[in-house]
Parts: C-alpha cells; structure tokens; sequence
C-alpha cells in the first residue's frame, strides 16, 4: 500500500523553517530541508560550485522532505520530481535535491505540488529516499540557489 503522502501533508501543520539561508533586497530564502547548511561552492558539483546557476547555499540532509522557503508560485517541476523552482517577490529559486539524481528518473523522490500551485511557507514540497540516492551512488546534498542573484541587489548566503 503506498503512502498519500498529500494527505498527511494537508492534515499535519505544517513545520515552518526558521533559518535564512539567502536574503537579498527582495525578500529572504528559509531554510527547506533541515540539515547543515554549506556554502555554495562545497556542493559536490561543479555546476552548482561555481554560481553559473546563481548564488546560494548547499545543505547536508538530516530527512527526506523539502518544504516552501517561502510563500510563492511553482514555477517549474523536474520530470524526475527530484527540483522544482519556486517564484515571488522577484526571486527565482531553485531547490535540487541531490547531486546527478536526474540519473535516477524519479526513483526515490515523490513531488507533491505541480507547476502553477500557489504554495505557503513550510508546505511539503518533495519527499526523497536519501537511503536510495546514497545506494544509487550520488550524493544527497540538496542545492538552495537564487538563480536570478546576478539581477537582485543585496544577496548574502549562509546560514542565519
């Protein structure tokens, strides 16, 4: 019997994050996946490392959920429901879970909201397996990026 995971999301409040990871004139990124927060250039991919995606901030899971950072827009889900990007206030967003999980075609990861949903702070986003994505041989380290960094003025990253 497979879990609804929707379901217990919408009757469980949910668990606003505390912590800002970006913040930039715009407004401030929460922290959505509870973990330690590394910065940008630690996370082991090269693409992420070197801010050719925007400006942000690595975190080292410690569970498998993926929450809103913020009150916004879905802009885009991975077909492989393993990234969604996020939209307001002029911020764009990018939330990747995992290092090549692409390669992993959506095993492992269960996405609950689709492009267009209007979602709250703290909302349950994606559910992955680290278990799975660390026996499939990537890493389980999740990219937090403002992808539109270059445009915005007054970007820090780093755990506060």
């Amino acid at each position: 019997m497979a879990l609804d995971y929707r379901k217990s999301t919408e009757e469980a409040k949910p668990e606003v994050p505390t912590v800002s990871v970006i913040r930039c004139a715009a407004g401030q990124v929460l922290q959505p996946v509870k973990g330690i927060v590394i910065p940008r250039e630690d996370i082991p991919d090269d693409t992420f490392a070197s801010g050719v995606l925007g400006d942000g901030v690595g975190i080292r899971p410690k569970d498998g959920k993926v929450v809103a950072p913020f009150d916004g827009r879905i802009s885009s889900v991975a077909d492989s429901r393993h990234a969604v990007c996020i939209e307001a206030n002029g911020m764009e967003v990018l939330i990747h879970v995992g290092v090549d999980t692409v390669n992993m075609q959506g095993e492992g990861f269960t996405c609950l909201v689709k492009e267009g949903d209007e979602v709250k702070t703290g909302q349950t986003l994606i559910v992955f397996d680290r278990d799975k994505i660390k026996a499939a041989g990537y890493s389980d380290t999740v990219a937090v990026l403002l992808m539109n960094s270059g445009d915005l003025e007054g970007v820090e990253c780093g755990a506060r």
